[in-house]
C-alpha cells in the first residue's frame, strides 16, 4: 500500500516505519516527567507525533514532486539561508533582536537557535543539507548540463571540460564553500562542525577529485587540527576562563571544551559526581536492559538523565526495549548507506545523483553513530541527536528531507535496472509456482 501512494526503495520506506515506531515509544517515554505540571500530559508526544507526521508527508511527496531543477533551488536557498544565520549566531552583537519575530537562544551556554516568527530551528542543521547538495552539483555537473559550470569555464577561459584546471576551480570553489562554514559553525557547535567537516571531506574523496588536491587539502586540515589541540591542551585554563567570562568572539567555548574532554579523559568511571552522574546512568540503562528490556515505558534511569530525550535516548531505547532491539535500530542506519550504494551501482546514470546519494546516507549513518556512541560512553558528550528518534523538530525535519531526496534519487533508477537479487528470486520463485500449478492442472485431466 505504501508503494502505492509513495515512490521509491520499499527497503527504505520499511526500515523509516520501525524507525517511526521506536521514536514514538522512546520519546513518549523519556517525555514522561518532562510534562509534570502542564495541564495536557501528552502534549510532549502528540507534538513529536505531529512533527513526525509532517515528516512522513515531506518524505513521500517530496520523493513525488523533487526533480534535478527544484532539488538544486532548494540546497542553494537553504545554503544561503542557514549560513545568512549562522554569521548572526558568531556575531550577536550585530543581528537585530526583536522579540517575537526575531531572536537568538541560547542552551548549554552556546548560542545554536534561531527563532523567526515564534518557530525555533537550528541553522547548522539546515546548512549540512544545503552544502552537501551544492557541493555534489558543484563537483560533478557537466558545463552542458550546469549554467554556473559553463559560466565558471567562460570567465578562466576553460574549453575542456575534463581539464586539470576546471577540476582544480571545482574544488577550490567546493573546499571554500564547505570549509568555511565549518569554521562559522565551529566556536557555537564544535561537534556539528567537526561532522562537516569529515562529511564534507568525503564528499571531495566520493567525487573522485585528483589525489593531490585531496593530499594537499589534508595536509592543510591537519595542520589546523594540530593547532586547535594544542590551543585546547596547552592554553592556561585562566585565559580561557577569562575568554568565557568575557563572552570574547570565537574563543569564548574554548573553556567548554577543555573541560568536557578533560572530564571524558581524566574523570575516574567509578566516582561517583556531578560530571560523571550522566555517563554512569547511562552505562546503568544499557546494562539493566539485557537481552529482551524490562519493558517500553518502565525506565528508571531516565529519571535521573538530563537531556534524555535528547543525547542519551539510545540508552532508554536499550534500557526498556533491550539489546535486540537496539542493535536492529543501530543495523537500520547502516542499511540507509549500504542501499544506497547497491542502488548507486545498479543503475543510477548521473554523477550528480551518485554522489549525493552516498553523502546524504552516509551524513545520516555518522550522525547516529556519533549519538549512540555518546550514549555508551565511548566518546564525550556532543549533543548530536538520534536520527529521527530524538525530540527536536528540526533534526526531525530535516531528516525526513533527506528521505525524501534519497527515494527521489531512487526514482530516477530506471524500472528494468532497480531490481535487486533478492527480489529477481522472488520473482523467479513465482514464475516456478505458476508452472507448477499449470502442471499439476494438467495431471489431474
Amino acid at each position: 500500500m505504501l508503494t502505492k501512494i509513495s515512490k521509491g526503495d520499499t527497503v527504505i520506506w520499511i526500515v523509516m516505519i520501525f524507525i517511526t515506531i521506536i521514536s514514538i515509544l522512546s520519546v513518549f517515554s523519556a517525555t514522561s516527567l518532562f510534562v509534570n505540571g502542564k495541564s495536557f500530559f501528552y502534549q510532549e508526544i502528540v507534538q513529536h507525533s505531529f512533527a513526525l507526521l509532517f515528516g512522513w508527508g515531506i518524505a513521500i511527496f517530496g520523493s513525488r514532486i523533487l526533480n534535478d531543477k527544484r532539488l538544486l533551488f532548494f540546497g542553494a536557498f537553504l545554503m544561503i539561508f542557514s549560513i545568512f544565520f549562522i554569521f548572526f549566531l558568531q556575531f550577536p552583537s550585530i543581528a537585530p533582536q526583536i522579540p517575537g519575530y526575531f531572536e537568538l537562544v541560547k542552551e548549554n551556554e552556546a548560542a545554536r537557535w534561531v527563532k523567526v516568527f515564534g518557530f525555533q530551528f537550528q541553522p547548522s542543521e539546515l546548512s549540512k543539507l544545503g552544502l552537501i547538495i551544492c557541493g555534489s552539483y558543484l563537483l560533478t555537473a557537466k558545463p552542458s548540463e550546469s549554467f554556473i559550470i559553463a559560466k565558471i569555464c567562460q570567465i578562466f577561459n576553460i574549453t575542456d571540460e575534463n581539464s586539470a584546471r576546471l577540476e582544480k576551480i571545482r574544488f577550490l570553489i567546493t573546499a571554500t564553500l564547505c570549509f568555511g562554514t565549518v569554521a562559522f559553525v565551529l566556536p557555537e557547535n564544535l561537534s556539528t562542525a567537526l561532522l562537516m567537516g569529515i562529511i564534507f571531506f568525503c564528499m571531495l574523496f566520493f567525487s573522485g577529485i585528483a589525489h593531490n588536491l585531496l593530499k594537499n587539502l589534508s595536509i592543510f586540515l591537519f595542520i589546523i587540527g594540530v593547532a586547535f589541540i594544542l590551543l585546547l591542551t596547552l592554553m592556561p585554563k585562566e585565559t580561557t576562563q577569562n575568554w568565557h567570562k568575557e563572552k570574547t568572539p570565537i574563543l569564548h567555548r574554548v573553556h567548554t571544551w577543555q573541560n568536557r574532554i578533560k572530564d571524558h579523559v581524566a574523570s575516574d568511571e567509578f566516582e561517583y559526581n556531578e560530571k560523571t552522574a550522566q555517563t554512569i546512568h547511562s552505562k546503568i540503562a544499557i546494562a539493566r536492559g539485557g537481552i529482551t528490556g524490562i519493558g517500553t515505558g518502565k525506565s528508571i534511569e531516565r529519571n535521573y538523565l538530563p537531556q534524555i530525550y535528547a543525547d542519551f535516548i539510545y540508552a532508554i531505547i536499550v534500557e526498556e526495549m533491550g539489546f535486540i532491539i537496539a542493535v536492529l535500530l543501530m543495523i537500520c542506519y547502516f542499511i540507509f548507506y549500504i542501499r544506497m550504494v547497491q542502488l548507486s551501482k545498479i543503475g543510477m546514470e548521473k554523477p550528480f545523483h551518485i554522489l549525493l546519494g552516498i553523502t546524504l546516507s552516509l551524513m545520516l549513518l555518522s550522525q547516529a553513530m556519533i549519538s549512540i556512541e555518546v550514549a555508551m560512553n565511548v566518546g564525550p558528550v556532543t549533543g548530536q541527536p538520534l536520527p529521527f528518534i530524538s525530540r527536536g523538530r528540526t533534526s526531525i525535519l530535516i531528516c525526513f528531507t533527506y528521505i525524501a531526496i534519497l527515494q527521489y534519487l531512487v526514482n530516477t533508477i530506471p524500472p528494468t535496472k532497480r531490481t535487486t537479487r533478492y527480489e529477481e528470486k522472488i520473482n523467479h520463485l513465482k514464475e516456478l509456482k505458476k508452472e507448477r500449478s499449470i502442471l499439476w492442472k494438467e495431471l489431474k485431466k
